[in-house]
């Protein structure tokens, strides 16, 4: 645990130097993100703050984890550093999403093929167990592309992405270091640490962006974890206390936020008959800042809404999956329809707000006149 805690430490201050560097040199030389009419941000600001975020994690690693080990997982981390590099083109010269969708495509083929990370069965679901290996490559593949771009679809407010992230690589790390998988709990400890760094420059009022070189690279690796998580899990004794009964709604909890606000928006995007991938602000943090929340209040809300469902997943594990999947997605939905209610209600009171400030600076007028 000594070592855990040195490479997070070692991350953290590699992070916490190069950042700042990072925005000064982004700033000289005129590689920052535009405001517009979709963007929140009301000022030009440097982005790919994924960078730094990348290179204290690949430094930390080498120095605290024994060679041997680190080679164990040579393919995952090669996959990380591909995922890196497509996100920081896309943030140099935005891809097209299929020549995105393509390029995930073939990283995530390098994890299910020569690492070996996929799923192995349906677990039970449906009463289906094993199944060949092009199905287990398909589905595992689906649940690669559906991660990774959720978390590239919640990096819209300062500081989100950020700590979600942590939250979701924090609880992963501390069970695969219980489990005894150094590899992936060095990995996840390690981008910890450059993560809190990265969220002093990246909080209210943020200095700098992550980008979708931090994001997508953060996203994936969550991705591929969550999946050796859950076949992993699977794998362990019953009588095991690290095994969860309900291990997929596990997963679904402790990745809630990415995921049901992405449902969410596609479900919206599709009934308008628009495609799913087409960009707007209907997403969760959004709406909370429509209501007049900063971003700082929208992030902490969206933050803990994370950890009730992560709760909640850990609370109905003696239910089993598909019960305490079923409760998960309802509570969702209730939150959903809640913020719409809210949502509605702060419009309606901003209208009648600008009402009667028409009506008061009319009769003004009329009495100036």
């Amino acid at each position: 645990m000594e070592k855990i805690f040195l490479s997070t430490a070692t991350s953290y201050f590699i992070a916490l130097v190069l950042v700042p560097v990072s925005i000064k040199l982004f700033k000289a030389i005129d590689l920052l993100d535009d405001p517009n009419e979709r963007k929140l941000h009301k000022e030009k600001t440097p982005s790919m703050g994924g960078i730094p975020i990348f290179i204290a994690v690949f430094i930390a690693l080498p120095i605290w984890l024994p060679f041997a080990v680190l080679a164990s997982g040579k393919y995952l981390l090669a996959a990380c550093i591909l995922i890196f590099l497509l996100g920081v083109r896309d943030d140099f010269d935005a891809l097209r999403a299929r020549h995105k969708l393509f390029a995930q495509l073939v990283i995530g083929a390098i994890v299910i093929y020569f690492a070996d990370i996929r799923f192995m069965s349906l677990y039970g679901i449906m009463g289906i167990y094993d199944m060949p290996f092009w199905a287990s490559a398909l589905i595992t593949m689906f649940t690669f592309v559906v991660i990774t771009n959720s978390f590239n679809l919640i990096d819209g407010i300062d500081g989100l992405a950020g700590t979600v992230g942590i939250l979701i690589l924090g609880f992963l790390g501390f069970w695969f270091f219980q489990v005894g998988d150094q590899t992936i709990s060095f990995l996840c400890f390690s981008m910890v640490g450059a993560m809190l760094a990265f969220l002093y420059f990246n909080w209210q009022p943020a200095k700098i962006f992550m980008g979708d070189t931090g994001s997508m690279f953060i996203g994936f690796t969550i991705a591929v974890l969550t999946v050796k998580f859950i076949d992993f899990n699977y794998s362990l004794p019953a009588a095991s206390d690290l095994k969860y009964t309900s291990h997929i709604a596990m997963a679904v909890g402790l990745l809630s936020v990415p995921l049901f606000d992405t449902l969410r928006v596609f479900i919206l995007r599709i009934s308008k008959g628009q495609s799913p991938m087409v960009p707007d602000r209907n997403h969760l943090h959004h709406k909370l800042l429509d209501t007049g929340l900063s971003h700082r209040q929208a992030t902490l809300i969206l933050l803990s809404v994370n950890v009730a469902f992560t709760l909640a997943a850990l609370i109905l594990q003696p239910l089993g999956n598909m019960i305490a999947f079923t409760v998960i997605l309802g509570a969702a939905c209730v939150m959903n329809f809640v913020l719409f209610k809210i949502h509605q209600k702060s419009k309606t009171l901003a209208r009648s707000t600008a009402s009667r400030e028409k009506d008061t600076k009319q009769i003004y007028l009329s009495k100036s006149a």
